[in-house]
């Protein structure tokens, strides 16, 4: 991994690229490489104070158990993950919302083998934070970016595609299409990952009961609300609160949608 760090040119090809966190890590989810929306995020003063560090040294425990639980996936499948709503805690302590995007880094492949055989050798990442993004830049996802907004403004009501649809100007079948393209995923499941994201926080970050976190998250009640989260975490929202609950961010998820 250090030989290719310190053969691409990551700084001169994506260095400056503004509005979106770039970063490089090891199998080992250490930081080899950031761009400086990075060091800014981790309250860092140059890159060098990242490098080599992970995500427990920057993060609350809880967010970062996720961002490595998410990193190993990638390298056990080489499966890339694209525009999945995260949590975010910023240098000043407070959350913003953000979709990751994460790609296996393959390191080199012998003669004859085709780039799949090659060794993953870590992740490469790239987050966007939607109160920073520049909406003026032309991209695929142009018309979809006023129904994300949406999504992450209202998560916790209930939400009809057909609403989010006209919010698109496009019929409810040409939304669900043209989401699906642009996502990976179904408006409804995309709903879901903030709602899970949000919950999470909220276990970790307040005393609120189980169920006002189900009612805050947008969930039906309770019980939908613990189907669902140990379906995504592999255990129930009590267990996960005793094993990951910590002040260290102290805004929680309703920060985010100020």
């Amino acid at each position: 991994m250090n030989e290719l760090a310190a053969g691409f040119p990551f700084e001169a090809l994506f260095g400056t690229t503004p509005n979106v966190c770039l970063f490089v890590k090891n199998r080992a989810g250490r930081f080899v490489w950031g761009n400086a929306f990075l060091v800014e995020l981790c309250g860092a003063a140059t890159l060098d104070e990242i490098v080599g560090k992970t995500d427990f040294d920057f993060f609350p425990r809880d967010l970062a158990l996720d961002y490595r639980r998410e990193d190993e996936t990638v390298v056990a499948t080489g499966t890339p993950i694209v525009d999945r709503p995260w949590l975010v805690c910023n240098a000043n302590k407070t959350i913003d919302w953000f979709l990751s995007n994460k790609w296996p880094l393959r390191g080199r492949t012998r003669r004859g083998e085709a780039n799949e055989a090659a060794p993953i050798l870590g992740v490469v990442g790239a987050m966007r934070n939607y109160r920073r993004f520049d909406k003026t830049a032309p991209e695929q996802n142009n018309d979809l970016r006023d129904v994300v907004d949406f999504m992450l403004s209202n998560y916790e009501r209930k939400i009809e595609t057909r609403e989010l649809a006209e919010l698109a100007f496009l019929s409810t079948s040409q939304f669900e299409r043209r989401f699906r393209a642009v996502f990976r995923m179904t408006p409804s499941r995309f709903l879901a990952e903030i709602r899970l994201r949000a919950s999470a926080r909220l276990l970790t970050s307040t005393d609120l009961t189980l169920a006002q976190i189900a009612s805050r998250a947008g969930f039906f009640d309770q019980s939908h609300f613990g189907k669902a989260f140990r379906a995504e975490y592999g255990t129930t929202p009590k267990k996960y609160r005793a094993a990951y609950g910590t002040r260290r961010c102290e805004s929680d998820a309703d920060g985010a949608k100020e």
